[in-house]
């Protein structure tokens, strides 16, 4: 079983495109503890993503939580998604000594978009927390938004976060009330994939061969024929996310719509509401179409930002989904037709 806890809905950025509210709000430890009373009656092992807002604002209770499980005979694992303004030496050394895994948010010359509190630019600092963690990390990967204002520099971004130093660049565009793309901006993000997917290529079979899973997961999708249950992104309850009050939900975007609690820390899964919220369904809309099996129509998350409603592809991710599969068919056959066994090797792995 896998949380993602929403450990405060604080932050120490002021990000352009982000949707989230800041109100104060701060999970306890006692929270954390009934959830794990909760995942131990139920699994076999227990998975915490810590969350936020910026989780490193509760540093002190990350230590808590760690200490706590380390007291009980049951199998967690934990990783963090960061801003990396708040990491140093020694919280770093001690993420990673107690086998923290670190995914850093930085979206590299795009940052221009996650602004410090006093709209300064905070590039500068989080490439310094991005040399720290892969100095410790080195598999660490970057988790970068596409914001439509600053889509011009998407390529050149990706060059630079791979010049950090991170050997995989997780992108996603960014999705919501904020994000305003048009014809003319999806325009522009299709040269950065097509510039990005080139040079994916040129150093496929070499030493400095890079991850970029928007486009190798396409690429999987064509191997086996669409995207598996097993790998589909499950709102259920292999995947909550957990509100600071502990109410659960199926997952991120979910928080804090009373409507789709499906449990609490306090009172563990409301049966029939998890059975009704089954969202990783494709659309209706989405019937007939070639590209259904390999596109991401049915994730609830982003369909609820995009549109308000879990079963309602925007024309957007529409789009971008097109466009991805496209780019990726065509990149696989490119890097099948030059290095077969290396290809084979990497996606049949």
């Amino acid at each position: 079983m896998n949380f993602t806890l929403h450990l405060t809905d604080m932050c120490n950025l002021r990000c352009e495109y982000c949707t989230q509210t800041r109100n104060g709000r701060r999970m306890s430890l006692d929270t954390v503890k009934r959830l794990i009373d909760l995942s131990v009656k139920n699994s076999l092992r227990t998975g915490f993503c810590f969350y936020g807002g910026e989780p490193m604002l509760e540093f002190s209770l990350i230590r808590q939580i760690i200490d706590y499980c380390k007291t009980l005979d049951h199998r967690f694992s934990f990783k963090m998604n960061t801003n990396g303004l708040l990491l140093n030496e020694e919280t770093v050394k001690y993420l990673s000594d107690n086998n923290v895994g670190i995914g850093l948010s930085i979206d590299g010359l795009m940052q221009k978009s996650r602004k410090m509190p006093d709209g300064s630019d905070s590039l500068e600092a989080v490439s310094n927390a991005a040399r720290l963690v892969l100095e410790y990390q080195p598999k660490a990967a970057s988790r970068t938004v596409i914001s439509p204002e600053n889509v011009d520099l998407f390529y050149d971004s990706v060059l630079y976060l791979l010049d950090l130093g991170f050997k995989t660049v997780i992108t996603t565009p960014a999705y919501g009330k904020f994000a305003a793309w048009d014809d003319e901006k999806l325009r522009r993000l299709r040269i950065g994939y097509e510039k990005v997917s080139s040079m994916y290529a040129d150093r496929f079979g070499t030493d400095v061969r890079f991850g970029f899973p928007e486009l190798e997961s396409k690429i999987l999708t064509h191997i086996r024929g669409g995207i598996s249950n097993v790998t589909r992104c499950h709102s259920d309850l292999s995947q909550c996310s957990v509100n600071p009050e502990g109410n659960i939900y199926p997952c991120i975007q979910f928080v804090d719509r009373d409507e789709y609690i499906i449990g609490t820390a306090e009172k563990g899964f409301f049966a029939d509401r998890v059975s009704s919220l089954i969202l990783h369904k494709s659309p209706k809309e989405c019937e007939g179409c070639a590209l259904s099996d390999r596109c991401l129509n049915f994730c609830g998350c982003t369909n609820l930002i995009e549109t308000g409603q879990i079963d309602r592809i925007s024309p957007f991710h529409c789009e971008h989904e097109r466009m991805l599969i496209d780019i990726a068919d065509r990149l696989g056959e490119s890097l099948y037709s030059k290095y077969p066994e290396k290809f084979i090797q990497v996606f049949y792995k």
